[in-house]
């Protein structure tokens, strides 16, 4: 998604505009898209939410299932729209991303400046003529914020939960032009061991207001089946599936 980032600076980037991100073919190649512990509630409505490892720190992370096979997004149609309600945030945020600084509490608001949403005519100015960030990027730093601040969580919730040994493995199963195939790598977690938690990792996980997003991602798991029929009916989802 991402080609050439760069910090954002008014030397650079004084005289650049930013469109909407009302067209995401940027996205088309892309089957699955990271995914905030708080946007459980609302993605499970039309995404299959899994857990991937990440094979050298062994962390667990969430994400939105797009597609069955790499390079391919169910949810994009060839026009570029989305086709269901809910676009994932991480998505929503492009062009712009943060990058760290040395300092751990400081980032930098960054830009993807081979985007076609990032030109020098059309859309909302990033800089004011004064030179101040404008207010379309005042509310791209806000945003971008509370995204950082939705991953943290998000990052120390998924710890909890490997430390609870929670996280269990599972394979997806699926017909591909008359072919049986199978995703592995993929996790969920465990209703069973989750109803055997003792009290004090339920309460622990009742506390940080974890439960209704694990209960969500577990609903959203027949997901998976659905995005299956998309695909072997060649069909495409809609906000009315």
């Amino acid at each position: 998604m991402f080609k050439k980032v760069v910090p954002v600076t008014k030397e650079n980037h004084s005289h650049l505009f930013v469109k909407g991100t009302d067209n995401f073919l940027f996205a088309k190649d892309f089957h699955i898209a990271p995914i905030a512990l708080k946007e459980f509630f609302r993605a499970a409505a039309y995404y299959p939410i899994i857990f991937l490892e990440e094979p050298s720190s062994k962390e667990f992370r969430p994400v939105a299932l797009l597609g069955l096979q790499q390079g391919e997004n169910l949810y994009i149609d060839d026009q570029g729209k989305w086709l269901v309600p809910y676009v994932p945030a991480a998505i929503r945020r492009y062009p712009f991303t943060l990058a760290p600084t040395q300092d751990p509490n400081q980032f930098l608001i960054c830009v993807d400046e081979e985007s076609e949403l990032v030109g020098t005519e059309e859309g909302n100015p990033l800089f004011t003529a004064e030179g101040e960030l404008s207010e379309t990027m005042e509310h791209v730093r806000k945003y971008l914020t509370e995204l950082h601040q939705m991953e943290q969580f998000t990052h120390q919730v998924c710890k909890e939960l490997k430390d609870m040994n929670l996280f269990t493995s599972m394979n997806l199963n699926f017909q591909n032009m008359g072919q049986n195939q199978q995703i592995r790598g993929l996790y969920l977690v465990n209703e069973e061991n989750l109803n055997k938690l003792g009290d004090n990792d339920f309460l622990k996980l009742r506390r940080s207001n974890s439960l209704p997003a694990i209960y969500a991602h577990l609903a959203s798991l027949p997901q998976a089946d659905r995005l299956a029929q998309f695909r072997t009916d060649e069909e495409v989802p809609s906000a009315t599936n």
